[in-house]
């Protein structure tokens, strides 16, 4: 019973006992709100005349006003409920006080209590509202509030009902202390709602903020307020609303005093007031979540003054009693319910800082002013206008009330985006403007003995200079003095910078000599970089007068000064220049040693369209270093036609990233061939997959339009490289947002497709055929969705908030925030498809809703055999792998299929799992649960037959599984298959981020090495070749004699030595009997730049490695050697050739 109540309400699970202690205060103190006002208005208006009134309201307004500056003050210093109780003593006290004033017959405390009551009861509200939006995240918010808020108006109708028979039995003044009961029981059950959070949480009272959060100790300015621009347009609003909701107040009162007397009056009121109160409260537990749930707050915000202003402007069309109830029912009907509720919503976003002073002055003190200013408008114009003309007013305030809602609801959407976005205001800080201190800073910095800062000054005084004449007369003189820095990094820098500065001269007179003689003379500096520099600035200002200068550097040792000369000589060296180059080039191209055809390459880098002849030759090199280089260069020579061969480089890893980065600067010419590519099913998977990130990056709508006839791929993962280049071609072309039709069919498509996967995961789990490696896929494939998604709305919606809420989904603390501004920025229709998937709700709940769009879900080994067949080589074998633990005949004939297949991974799996099915139906294999006996020799046959099939393979792993299984022979080795290869790669720190599927080519290319304890693998000083990962067993390393570090399971070393390929700076030796998993250090090289996942294990390796090096430090141990970073100032020379 319980369950079905918590789910009818959307209660979740752990949130039922919360909910219902903040259900039960808020009763209390709407109790408290209803009853107070009882109380003062029997006292009130028993002793003084109608007339009083206004001037009451006038009076609330004035000292609610100054009642906040106080609160303010100390409402965000202590804990939540401790302020509550603090208020509540405040409120008993004053409350018994009346009591006994009132016992004694003093007039004066009729009208102080009139106010005071108001405020006290009003803070009390507020308070709550502050506490319940600590206590709940956006998201929760949005789906608890309706039910909380429900307390509200079950409030007004059980004190409605109940108060007459009390005060028929104790008599109006002895309510007083049936106020002070109500009070003493908000407190408790503050208190209460706060133990709950904490136990939730699992945090401590020492460790309570005031939200109940963990206390965050900020130093600086407190959060601004009055000056937020968000907070501006809820006081409007709030200001607007029930300035409006006053002055309708009294034209109801009055055409009702003037329809009905006495009695007659007394009744209607009755039914009136009970009727709107079950009506709110159905409405608050029904019509108020589907609103928000379905079409956001900016609805919940249009309700009340659509109704309002309706049936405010039919009152000056017929001004009867009708007209003025249903304007009277738009104020007590919605404002409890659906109007308080979406109010709360738009609070989520302040930060805890600065929560409670926010509420305070917007519900504490603009509400009371919006009252006052109602009232003083009632005094100006009650006696001077009919009461139903006071309709003009209400009307036209209400005009404007609907016209600032969507202004609150797209600054609610930018406050949501500022408490997501980690920079806060400072992500949105306009560039300043450097004034005559900053330049002088400027100027100083380059005096600086930190070459960085001074490098960064130099950039800054370069960009400023193209705008400033002025500072780029200064930056030319202290260009020649830079030019005989100590510091090589800062001489280059100057030399790179005169060319541009003679640029700046070139119309105010002739080359200055000592510039000349500086770049001259930079020609024989002992730095490489200098003397390169000096080369390509000798080129740039001589023109073909530098080629005597330049030929004696043809013969430099580096080749980087080698490239600069002849690079200058091409370009800017004339006719003799391109001779003396030319004769150069023309012997680097035909050399045997790679090293010089590679400086041939970095030479045409620099030529442009002219260079491709030659380029193409160095494409064909048979050396891969060549080709690589030459790639390299094919993005600056850019020639359109290169793109067939670029094309035929994209099946290689290893070159991929660079070929993508030549076709992006060939450009258009590229589209069409590449488009060809990506509609041929037959196109290898890596390369379709790369084609979308080429097309992404060329903003054509030739480009746009052919992807977006691509976006219904099968394929997820180019699924979503299509997505992510529309995405950004939309932005550089500014095209028309996508219909909602069309969006919604491809929501719906993509929808489908993972709530399936979720469903099939989750079948296969219970089941137990699910792999580590399928499990991980499964995730993947979740991630890739919720990616895609918010990707492809971009095709319609904002681009930069989608992106912000992209980037934080996965943060939990900030998920709540990322999904509310989500559900602010669809529409209803895409809302009520999209929300659920990423609501945080149990599986099963999530499949049950999405039943009606997917269908029943596929039995669990028909899954298995769909995905066997999947055209992706990876998904394909993870599915056969798992298939392989049944051995029946789905097995055998999944297997058939893969042992066909042209991937080498595929029949590897097919092996592998074929000789499993041998060993469990002949009853000696422990890795698999063995088929029914009926059927075991039947399955043998099939199996041997198949494993014969494969002897001849001509990939040499699948050769060894099928021996091995044919062979029989419990002694032999273990061969670890390509799947199992990457599961040991990922007990590894280094790789457990990256995927199975990236990691199919390293662990294609590891091989198994087993090693006696005492065996040596490299020694300091010797170059490294291979990088090692730790499978069994251990491995010490030692630095000058000493060991200072012990290796064991999944540790990984040798990386950072193959790719700075500088020498082994320690030994390492095998001190246990050990098993490694040993990847050729070229290979790693490579995996490193293409694999994002692999780059930043890598970083979090190096990170932690540092850290214990400097705690060792620390600790004053002298055994760990110093990790080898770069010196920034450092000026010996190193030959960056590639």
């Amino acid at each position: 019973m319980l369950g079905a109540v918590r789910r009818a309400l959307d209660v979740r699970e752990g949130e039922g006992a919360l909910t219902g202690v903040l259900f039960v205060h808020l009763l209390c103190a709407s109790a408290i709100f209803i009853l107070g006002r009882t109380v003062r208005d029997t006292l009130f208006l028993s002793r003084y005349p109608l007339t009083a009134l206004p001037w009451m309201f006038v009076l609330y307004g004035a000292v609610s006003a100054l009642t906040v500056l106080g609160y303010a003050q100390i409402a965000d210093r202590l804990p939540r409920q401790r302020t509550i109780v603090i208020s509540l003593v405040i409120g008993v006290t004053t409350y018994l006080a009346t009591w006994v004033a009132v016992r004694a017959g003093k007039s004066v405390v009729y009208p102080v209590f009139y106010v005071w009551s108001e405020v006290a009861a009003n803070l009390f509200i507020v308070q709550f509202w502050t506490f319940a939006n600590d206590l709940c995240d956006a998201r929760a918010a949005r789906r608890l509030f309706p039910t909380v808020g429900a307390a509200r108006v079950l409030g007004v109708v059980v004190i409605g009902l109940v108060t007459s028979a009390i005060v028929r039995v104790i008599g109006t003044a002895q309510l007083f202390f049936v106020l002070v009961g109500l009070m003493v029981a908000v407190g408790a059950l503050a208190l209460a709602a706060a133990r709950l959070d904490r136990r939730r949480r699992g945090q401590t009272v020492s460790q309570q903020a005031p939200s109940g959060k963990p206390r965050l100790e900020l130093h600086g300015r407190k959060p601004r307020i009055v000056s937020d621009p968000y907070v501006r347009a809820l006081a409007l609003f709030i200001l607007l609303a029930f300035t409006s909701l006053t002055i309708g107040d009294y034209q109801f009162k009055a055409i009702a005093r003037a329809t009905y007397r006495e009695d007659e009056l007394a009744r209607f009121f009755s039914l009136f007031y009970a009727g709107t109160g079950v009506a709110s409260f159905l409405m608050q537990i029904t019509v108020t979540p589907w609103l928000l749930r379905r079409l956001g707050v900016g609805w919940g915000m249009s309700v009340m003054p659509a109704v309002f202003g309706g049936s405010s402007a039919a009152l000056l069309a017929a001004p009867h009693l009708a007209a003025a109830t249903a304007m009277k029912f738009a104020d007590n009907g919605f404002q409890y319910t659906i109007h308080e509720t979406t109010l709360q919503a738009l609070y989520t976003p302040f930060p805890p800082s600065a929560k409670a002073r926010t509420r305070a002055i917007l519900d504490a003190a603009v509400k009371p002013m919006s009252y006052g200013a109602g009232g003083v408008l009632l005094v100006l114009l009650a006696t001077r206008l009919p009461v139903h003309s006071l309709s003009w007013v209400t009307v036209g305030l209400v005009a404007v009330w609907l016209v600032l809602i969507p202004v609150v609801k797209r600054r609610y959407v930018r406050a949501l985006e500022k408490s997501l976005d980690s920079r806060g205001g400072l992500a949105l800080s306009p560039q300043h403007t450097l004034d005559g201190a900053g330049e002088r800073a400027l100027f100083s910095a380059l005096d600086s003995e930190s070459s960085r800062i001074a490098l960064f000054a130099l950039e800054q005084l370069d960009d400023l200079a193209e705008s400033s004449r002025q500072i780029g007369e200064r930056l030319e003189g202290r260009l020649l003095q830079l030019a005989a820095h100590k510091k090589s990094r800062l001489r280059a820098a100057a030399l790179e910078r005169m060319y541009l500065a003679s640029d700046r001269v070139a119309g105010r007179g002739a080359l200055p000599e000592e510039v000349t003689h500086v770049v001259l003379a930079s020609l024989a500096d002992k730095a490489t970089r200098v003397r390169a520099a000096a080369a390509t600035a000798c080129a740039r200002l001589l023109g073909d007068e530098s080629v005597d200068a330049l030929a004696p550097l043809l013969h430099d040792p580096k080749p980087k000064v080698r490239a600069a000369a002849m690079t200058g000589l091409f370009l800017h060296g004339g006719v003799e220049g391109s001779m003396v180059g030319g004769a150069r080039l023309a012997e680097l191209l035909c050399d045997d040693d790679p090293r010089e055809r590679r400086l041939a390459a970095r030479v045409l880098r620099g030529l442009g369209h002219g260079a491709y002849k030659p380029l193409c030759r160095l494409l064909d090199d048979a050396d891969s270093s060549v080709r690589r280089a030459a790639l390299r260069a094919a993005k600056d020579v850019a020639d359109p036609r290169l793109v067939t061969r670029l094309i035929k480089h994209l099946g290689n890893p290893n070159t991929r990233r660079r070929v993508i980065a030549a076709l992006v600067a060939i450009g258009a010419p590229a589209v069409e061939p590449l488009l060809s590519l990506l509609r041929n099913e037959r196109t290898l998977r890596g390369v379709r997959r790369a084609v979308p990130r080429i097309l992404g990056l060329i903003p054509t709508p030739q480009c746009y339009s052919g992807l977006r006839e691509m976006i219904g791929i099968t394929d997820e993962h180019m699924r979503l490289n299509v997505v992510t280049a529309l995405v950004k071609l939309r932005a550089q072309l500014r095209a028309d947002p996508v219909s909602i039709v069309a969006l919604d069919t491809y929501v719906r498509t993509e929808l489908r497709d993972s709530y399936r996967q979720l469903a099939a995961r989750r079948a296969l789990s219970d089941e137990k055929l699910i792999t580590p490696l399928l499990e991980e896929r499964f995730e993947r494939l979740h991630r890739w969705t919720l990616d895609r998604l918010l990707r492809v709305l971009a095709l319609r919606y904002d681009r930069d908030r989608l992106e912000l809420i992209r980037r934080h989904f996965g943060d939990a603390a900030r998920r709540a925030t990322a999904i509310e501004m989500l559900d602010t920025l669809l529409e209803p229709q895409l809302r009520a498809l999209v929300l659920p998937y990423f609501d945080d709700v149990p599986l099963e709940t999530k499949l049950e809703r999405a039943r009606e769009l997917t269908g029943p879900p596929a039995e669990p080994i028909a899954f298995l055999v769909e995905q066997s067949r999947h055209p992706s080589r990876y998904l394909s074998s993870i599915a056969l792998d798992a298939l392989g633990a049944l051995c029946d005949e789905h097995t055998i004939e999944a297997a058939q299929i893969a042992t066909q297949r042209t991937s080498v991974l595929n029949r590897e799996i097919a092996a592998a799992v074929l000789a499993r099915c041998l060993g469990a139906c002949e009853g000696n294999s422990p890795r698999t649960t063995a088929p029914r006996p009926a059927r075991s020799s039947e399955l043998a046959e099939q199996a041997r037959a198949l494993l014969a099939s494969l002897q001849g393979d001509v990939d040499p792993g699948v050769a060894r599984q099928v021996r091995r299984a044919l062979d029989a022979d419990p002694e032999a080795p273990t061969v670890y298959t390509t799947l199992e290869k990457i599961q040991l790669l990922q007990r590894a720190e280094l790789f457990k981020t990256v995927p199975g599927e990236d990691l199919v080519p390293l662990a294609q290319a590891a091989e198994v090495a087993t090693l006696a304890a005492g065996e040596t693998l490299f020694r300091a000083g010797e170059k490294p070749t291979l990088v090692y990962v730790v499978i069994e067993g251990g491995v010490a390393v030692s630095y000058d004699g000493r060991v200072v570090a012990h290796l064991g399971s999944g540790d990984v070393f040798g990386e950072t030595a193959a790719l700075s390929s500088a020498p082994h700076n320690a030994s390492a030796e095998v001190e246990r009997d050990a098993e490694l998993l040993v990847i050729d250090a070229e290979q790693f090289a490579e995996a490193v730049h293409e694999q994002v996942d692999l780059a930043d294990g890598l970083i979090r390796l190096l990170a932690r490695r540092l850290r214990s090096a400097n705690q060792k430090l620390s600790e004053g141990s002298s055994t760990a050697p110093a990790a080898a970073a770069p010196d920034a100032n450092h000026e010996e020379d190193e030959d960056d050739d590639d």
